[in-house]
């Protein structure tokens, strides 16, 4: 997810919480209580998802190599030896 979207729905979940908390008529500290616990959960989850984004296992040299091998690569695809053979 892109920062610009995050921040967009971001926005929309702070304005979407805000007119709950208006319309059930709380007042304006506890509207405000509300958004600022929205946006601090929502921005520690979009930190966690770009933290183990980044240091999940998905994509390793093995598998390019795999890949590279495979029949059906593009033509460009640079065919690695496996060194144990």
């Amino acid at each position: 997810m892109r920062l610009a979207v995050f921040v967009v729905l971001l926005l929309v979940a702070v304005v979407a919480v805000g007119t709950w908390s208006w319309v059930n008529g709380a007042g304006i500290g506890v509207i405000l209580l509300r958004m600022v616990i929205t946006m601090v959960t929502l921005q520690i989850g979009y930190f966690l998802l770009v933290f183990l984004s980044a240091y999940v296992p998905g994509k390793t040299k093995e598998s390019d190599k795999t890949q590279a091998n495979h029949p059906e690569s593009p033509p460009g695809a640079k065919a690695v030896s496996d060194p144990d053979d």
